[in-house]
């Protein structure tokens, strides 16, 4: 048998050509070199070959070497083993342990994962510096039933065809009822209940004015039972209490809608598995289609679907792990799976493409499909860019992390340990399926199988149905189209396409990697074409500047929107609870589902409200908000000192203190539990009549909040204050989030390119993506400008959510840096390849760009729509506004990205930036490197262009 090298080809490949074209001499004989008996490769282990003494390999020689100008220092060689090799045979030689662990690791985590939903919440928790998080924390220490607190609201009316006045007998007895059922419970200790109220019930107290505040007036057609509870809307008593209030809300003839911050929560959730559940059943084998037609082999998608699988499980069991310590958002767990399908899909096609890409390379050749020189094949040209395409998206998700607020940080946590599992499975689980299941692979590039029907029309259409006919012969390469002027493509390999002055490359032993860089190239292909007319100057200029005028129009819109922190928008759009819950706002007030909660104490620590100024005074302030500030309303405050929107006088409470029984106390004993025993501190519940979470609901809370007293002490504690604490903060710190993570994504990018200028011009191309992107998104949702393509395009508040606003720029940064980068990736290779003198009269910078190009077009565009189409699986099929947002974000962010500035800008700027764009490190090429390698009496590597996709 032939000695093989440590590539796994015959020994024919040691010797080197009879002559090596210099482009700044004659070519210069050199001498075969003997093969040695270390050479030879041991059949049993075709990766662990020993490289030619005198000769290094093509993974021999580093690069980039030398930096500077021009790249005239020393080469750097380094060790015969490429990382990429020991990788390799590391993985063949543990690779019981290295599936063990991963298969163990999944199945643990599959416990953890199952429970990742119901584990998520829409409550909010401002950081312990805001103004809202100190109040709850003194009203929990004045007043510690009010430690914290949720409402549940019954919206009680009449369904449609009977009498519209809810009153009567029945209502009154199940009300009543109910009310003793909800106090049972808190005697038993079971529900730590703050307060239960009701028409009927405020009528029995003689509180005639406040019970008309619980019943629709003009009609008596619709009417409230409230209840409000110390516990924390995510605290498992709140969701007991749910499911107890839930259990009792029907009574014939009557429509009871049970409404509050859990009720919320329990429908966001039960959206959730409804959006994952679509994901798994619809968007899923969509992209492994797609992949299996791209990789024109059904077997090869296994691999795609066990590297989903893993990284799934082990992500959604790391959401919940961090749901006992941090708020982990409904939204997660399908934002979650999507981007897990998009990357994984993603990652696997770059290496199988060039596993497959290889498996024909040898094919064509004549040699036999060793799938274990494949898969290193594989893994060294796409390894790499799977690695710092992956940490870079990982690293705009631990960006988020700065943000002070837990459930935007359990997202980025999450969502980073995704993609780095991601990584983890496509660099493990990949290379090592693809090394031990060889035949089953091996396969996938055979001829005479029902796929080449398929792979014909593939290659039909992608080489230009206008310029070849085809042709169907018994050779290896059974597939052939043949062009007019003679040229011969091989089909089944979608990169390789020969020419009359190749052909005598195509019939000897030589590998395709070896082949002339234009000789490798379809000059009639598009993606040739599109690289050629974007790079030209002017052109590429004009090209430039057309699509940056063109997104001016659509970009001035993105600093014109306006957000939200409004909780509803994670309840599914359709649902009956939001139509409940503007009734209630609409009839009653918002407040009464989320009211505010007012703290006032006295400054002097020697005062109290005994004091009858401090009483009055309370009043006053009270009173002057009312007079002062819009859209506030003196009956929807509710105190000892305030009530049914008339003024207490101190006297009837110190009287009623004494003996609550008398008739006129019946306001004490309503209010009694808003004075704290020390008498130092007074509660104040408000009701807002707008809602309190929307843009007139956060002027409102900060022209309180600038209402100042000399002797009292205001804050203003609730759910509402801490939602846009919360907000405010977020904001704050946003400076902060882009500028760190900027500058960790510059750091990765130059040290990968080893240049300053790339990264630069990478995010400036994002600006104009983010601005594009931002402004569709205020004509989508603020203007509504986009309702006919379905209410899901509109929002009702002409608003757009501010977590959406905050956490898209650096998930649209992240995930449209990765075409970008393989490309870029490309366009190096292809520059560290070529020669000075490039054909057609192109700049070496300029034909590294058409090369990288024409070489991964199809494939980065294929990854792109496979990540657009997850994204728009949400965008589709998700209800939830807040979801359906930032699908709407990525998806057109990533549309116009592959479509627009991958293909169109990214060249033309390259091409338009030429020898700066690597400045300050400038790339040695080959030809310097052989000149080099010949002063020192070594044999060069053969000059070649490496084709590998990604």
């Amino acid at each position: 048998m032939a000695p093989r090298d440590k590539y796994g080809e015959t020994s024919d490949h040691l010797i080197l050509a009879n002559t090596v074209t210099d482009p700044l001499k004659e070519a210069t004989p050199v001498r075969e070199t003997p093969v040695q008996e270390s050479d030879v490769a041991d059949e049993n282990s075709p990766l662990t070959v020993a490289p030619t003494p005198s000769a290094p390999s093509r993974d021999a020689v580093e690069s980039p070497v030398g930096y500077g100008t021009g790249g005239q220092s020393s080469p750097k060689i380094r060790k015969a083993a490429p990382l990429s090799e020991a990788w390799c045979r590391l993985l063949l030689n543990h690779k019981r342990p290295t599936a063990a662990f991963w298969v163990i690791l999944s199945f643990v985590a599959i416990f953890g994962a199952v429970r990742l939903v119901d584990a998520t919440t829409v409550d909010v928790q401002a950081p312990r510096s805001t103004d809202s998080r100190r109040a709850q924390s003194a009203l929990g220490d004045a007043f510690p039933n009010y430690k914290e607190s949720t409402s549940f609201v019954f919206y009680i009316t009449r369904p449609p065809g009977l009498s519209v006045n809810v009153s009567s007998d029945e209502l009154e007895t199940y009300l009543t009822g109910l009310t003793d059922e909800i106090l049972m419970k808190n005697t038993s200790g079971e529900a730590k209940i703050q307060q239960v109220q009701h028409f009927y019930s405020l009528v029995k107290e003689n509180l005639i004015p406040l019970s008309e505040t619980y019943m629709r007036q003009h009609d008596w057609g619709s009417t409230i039972f409230t209840v409000s509870i110390n516990s924390a809307v995510s605290d498992q008593d709140s969701k007991d209490f749910y499911t107890f209030l839930r259990g009792r809300a029907s009574l014939p003839d009557y429509e009871i809608n049970l409404v509050g911050a859990p009720v919320f929560e329990a429908e966001a959730q039960q959206a959730a598995k409804n959006d994952l559940v679509k994901l798994a059943a619809i968007v899923f084998p969509l992209t492994l289609l797609v992949m299996a037609f791209l990789l024109r082999s059904l077997r090869l998608i296994i691999i795609g679907a066990v590297c989903l699988g893993v990284p799934s499980s082990i992500s959604f069991a790391i959401a919940w792990l961090l749901s006992y310590g941090l708020h982990v958002s409904t939204t997660t767990p399908p934002f979650l799976l999507a981007l897990v399908i998009a990357t994984s899909v993603s990652y696997s096609l770059i290496i199988l493409c060039r596993y497959r890409e290889a498996l024909l390379e040898r094919r064509h050749n004549g040699l036999s499909l060793d799938g274990n020189i494949a898969t290193r094949k594989a893994v060294v040209h796409a390894g790499e860019t799977v690695v710092v395409s992956g940490l870079t998206l990982a690293v705009c998700f631990f960006g988020l992390c700065i943000y002070p607020m837990s459930s935007i940080q359990s997202f980025g946590i999450s969502c980073g340990f995704g993609v780095l599992l991601v990584v983890c499975t496509a660099l493990t689980l990949t290379p090592l399926m693809l090394l031990v299941w060889l035949p089953l692979w091996e396969g996938a590039v055979r001829d005479n199988t029902w796929w080449d029907k398929w792979d014909s029309l593939w290659a039909y259409l992608y080489s230009g149905c206008c310029t070849c006919r085809w042709e169907s012969e018994t050779s290896s390469a059974s597939h052939q189209l043949r062009y007019d002027d003679g040229a011969i493509e091989d089909c089944d390999s979608d990169w390789n396409v020969s020419h009359p002055n190749i052909d005598n490359h195509l019939h000897s032993d030589q590998n395709l990697d070896e082949l002339p860089t234009d000789a490798i190239i379809d000059k009639n292909g598009i993606w040739y074409l599109l690289a050629a007319a974007t790079t030209k100057f002017p052109w590429g200029l004009i090209l430039v500047v057309a699509v940056v005028g063109a997104t001016v129009p659509v970009a001035l819109h993105s600093t014109k929107f306006e957000v939200t922190a409004d909780s509803t928008a994670y309840v599914p759009y359709d649902a009956s609870i939001l139509v409940s819950y503007k009734d209630i706002g609409e009839d009653f007030t918002f407040g009464t589902v989320y009211p505010y909660y007012f703290l006032l104490e006295v400054s002097d620590p020697d005062d109290s409200f005994a004091n009858s100024f401090r009483w009055e005074e309370s009043q006053q302030l009270l009173l002057y908000i009312t007079q002062n500030i819009a859209n506030t309303f003196v009956e929807n405050f509710d105190t000892v000192s305030l009530c049914q929107g008339e003024e207490v006088l101190q006297s009837t409470y110190v009287m009623c203190r004494q003996d609550p029984t008398l008739e006129q106390c019946s306001i004490y004993n309503h209010t009694k539990g808003y004075m704290s025993p020390s008498e130092k501190a007074m509660l104040v519940k408000y009701n807002s009549k707008i809602a309190p979470m929307s843009e007139d609901g956060k002027t409102w809370l900060k022209a309180v909040r600038e209402v100042a007293t000399n002797n009292l002490q205001v804050s203003i504690a609730g759910q509402p204050a801490e939602v846009i604490d919360t907000m405010d903060g977020v904001y704050s710190n946003f400076g902060i989030m882009i500028g760190a993570t900027s500058f960790v994504v510059i750091l990765l990018v130059a040290f990968s390119f080893k240049s300053a200028l790339i990264p630069i011009r990478m995010l400036c191309t994002r600006a104009v993506t983010l601005a594009f992107v931002y402004g569709l998104a205020d004509i989508a949702y603020c203007d509504n400008d986009l309702s006919w393509l379905g209410s899901s395009f509109t929002s009702p508040t002409r608003e757009i959510s501010y977590t959406n606003a905050l956490v898209a720029l650096p998930i649209l940064v992240g995930v449209g840096l990765a075409p970008d980068f393989f490309l870029m990736t490309r366009i190096v290779e292809c520059r560290r390849s070529a020669t000075h003198e490039t054909a057609d009269g192109y700049s070496l910078t300029t034909h590294s760009v058409i090369l990288g190009m024409t070489r991964t077009g199809h494939i980065i565009s294929a990854a792109g729509i496979v990540m657009i189409s997850c994204f728009a699986g949400l965008l589709i099929f998700s209800k939830v506004s807040v979801m359906h947002q930032i699908a709407f974000f990525l998806t057109f962010g990533l549309l116009f990205e592959t479509f627009v500035i991958r293909p169109l800008v990214v060249p033309a700027a390259t091409a338009l930036m030429g020898e700066y764009s690597w400045w300050p490190c400038a790339l040695l090429n080959w030809n310097t490197l052989i000149k080099q390698l010949r002063g020192v009496g070594e044999r060069p590597p053969s000059v070649s262009v490496s084709v590998r996709d990604a």
